[in-house]
């Protein structure tokens, strides 16, 4: 029996994975009750009502999809975005500090422990962010290229934003010196990383 749950679990897992990706994230919640195991529901479940925006919702999933252990440091990292937008800074602290040796999880302590000037530039950073991810899902890439142009400020570091912007004039609204233009800001903040050179090489050849 345990065997067919865990076959249906994940038939299930990867169609809600592919309507999340999808911009469908509605549909992918109400697929998640025919999760067989547990922990996982609560999961997919809490990674559902963060992108629909019901905060709340996903808080409390995500703390049972902990509490159950379900691929804690995935589920910590997502929970402690969902405190940072609403601004409970001492929860984001605590879940993720069982995990401070990881690059990701020590900036954001550092950033949420400066003062709340940093906090608050990171939690506009985060927001355009989880705005242009719904933009990019729905198609609507204009306004997805808008959220992360105006992120850019907000960034310590905006190579990899240059770069994703790059990459949706290049691909999506096949905009070739547009994409150019952005790729170049890359690769001067950036020109050892073989992504970047890359891309940028790419553009300028086609």
């Amino acid at each position: 029996m345990y065997f067919w749950k865990r076959i249906i679990n994940k038939s299930v897992r990867t169609l809600i994975i592919k309507l999340i990706q999808n911009g469908k994230p509605q549909k992918a919640l109400k697929l998640t009750d025919y999760l067989k195991l547990t922990p996982e529901k609560f999961y997919y479940k809490g990674i559902c009502y963060f992108e629909t925006g019901a905060l709340e919702s996903a808080e409390r999933h995500l703390e049972k999809a902990l509490t159950l252990k379900h691929d804690s440091k995935n589920t910590a990292q997502v929970l402690a975005q969902v405190y940072i937008l609403q601004k409970k800074w001492e929860s984001a602290v605590k879940v993720l500090s069982p995990y401070k040796g990881l690059t990701e999880v020590e900036r954001l302590i550092t950033i949420i422990n400066k003062s709340e000037e940093s906090r608050l530039a990171y939690l506009n950073y985060a927001t355009l962010l989880q705005k242009a991810v719904g933009m990019m899902r729905s198609k609507r890439y204009e306004a997805a290229v808008s959220h992360l142009k105006n992120a850019v400020c907000y960034a310590d570091e905006p190579t990899d934003l240059y770069n994703q912007i790059g990459t949706i004039y290049l691909n999506c609204l096949k905009d070739r010196n547009k994409a150019e233009e952005y790729f170049s800001k890359a690769y001067q903040l950036s020109p050892g990383n073989k992504r970047i050179k890359m891309n940028y090489a790419k553009v300028k050849l086609s």
